[in-house]
């Protein structure tokens, strides 16, 4: 079970940040302004923490694609990645500041506390990963690629609804 747990972190986590990357990759200088938008950096630093950050998505994606021994840093980089992300949209919401997040490309809604649920949902996913690689690790049967077929699809279910999370409550609060 923890293996096809694992898998289904892994997985999660790996479409995760390549859909955030390629999200942003398409308007590089839109995610810059939203960095500096958050007020949370000085202007000048904005630029650098746009490349920090899209080079650190990448890197998580090809931990994740590459796994072995690479899957507990990509799963902690992850965790890192969503830490500071919730912690900007948290200062964010604790100013006020009506801006967009832009998480996984271009989008004007602004930032709203389902954001922050969205996040931690997903910090459980890289965290859950985390805690079953490092503890776990020797006792872990690989999974064969039949094995991963349900694996990769309720994954993906799972990372397009809960990246959504805002607009599924919106959803439900008009029904």
């Amino acid at each position: 079970m923890a293996s096809y747990v694992l898998a289904f972190c892994r997985m999660a986590v790996g479409l995760l940040f390549l859909i955030s990357f390629l999200g942003k990759m398409r308007e590089p200088a839109k995610f810059r302004q939203t960095i500096t938008d958050f007020r949370i950096l000085p202007v000048g630093l904005s630029q650098m923490a746009a490349f920090l950050f899209l080079g650190a998505e990448l890197v998580t994606v090809l931990c994740m694609l590459l796994g072995d021994v690479l899957l507990l840093p990509g799963f902690l980089l992850a965790s890192l990645l969503l830490l500071v992300f919730s912690g900007a949209l948290a200062i964010v919401l604790m100013r006020g500041q009506r801006t967009a997040c832009n998480c996984f490309g271009n989008n004007t809604k602004p930032i709203e506390l389902t954001d922050l649920f969205r996040n931690a949902g997903l910090l459980l996913c890289a965290a859950g990963g985390c805690g079953i690689q490092s503890w776990l690790n020797q006792t872990l049967q690989p999974l064969g690629w039949l094995q991963w077929l349900p694996v990769t699809l309720r994954a993906t279910i799972f990372v397009l609804l809960w990246t959504q999370l805002g607009d599924l409550l919106q959803l439900f609060r008009q029904i």
